[in-house]
């Protein structure tokens, strides 16, 4: 019985090393960058109308990074929903050559489109990243805004 009891012991005690050893690895596995993009929903513009005149469908994203980053290029794409397929609007890019500190906000404002008159359309917004960080260059899929939103703004 005494020899079963140090056996369980030693297995325990081996299983322990050979764990902790392992931790380590599996830490440098996890991704060391966290950088994503939210996208606003799509929404009739009161700046645009305010200082153009002119109704107009905008959608905004920003880029957030948990280190510091250079080199952004945040791309915002308004699209609107199709009968048989989606109609892509506009599509701007930010671009950002300076350093960014880690956690700061990059807001990309300057997607927009003129309504032609006020027919109802279903628009959504996509964007998508890429930037330098110490590490490497960093890209994020697209990300689509939350929703489809309907708008009395005929494209």
């Amino acid at each position: 019985m005494a020899a079963k009891s140090k056996r369980a012991h030693l297995v325990f005690i081996l299983t322990v090393i050979l764990i902790s050893n392992s931790l380590p690895a599996l830490a440098e596995n996890r991704p060391k960058t966290q950088c994503n993009i939210r996208v606003d929903n799509v929404h009739l513009s009161k700046s645009i109308r305010a200082k153009k005149g002119f109704d107009a469908v905008k959608v905004s994203a920003r880029s957030k990074c948990n280190v510091n980053m250079s080199n952004l290029s945040l791309t915002v794409e308004l699209r609107k929903v199709g009968l048989f397929r989606n109609h892509l609007l506009r599509v701007r890019t930010l671009e950002v050559r300076k350093v960014i500190p880690a956690n700061f906000s990059i807001t990309n404002k300057s997607t927009w489109f003129k309504c032609k008159n006020t027919q109802s359309s279903r628009y959504f917004g996509v964007a998508y990243a890429k930037a330098l960080t110490s590490e490497k260059t960093v890209f994020t899929p697209r990300v689509y805004s939350e929703r489809i939103t309907i708008l009395p703004c005929g494209t």
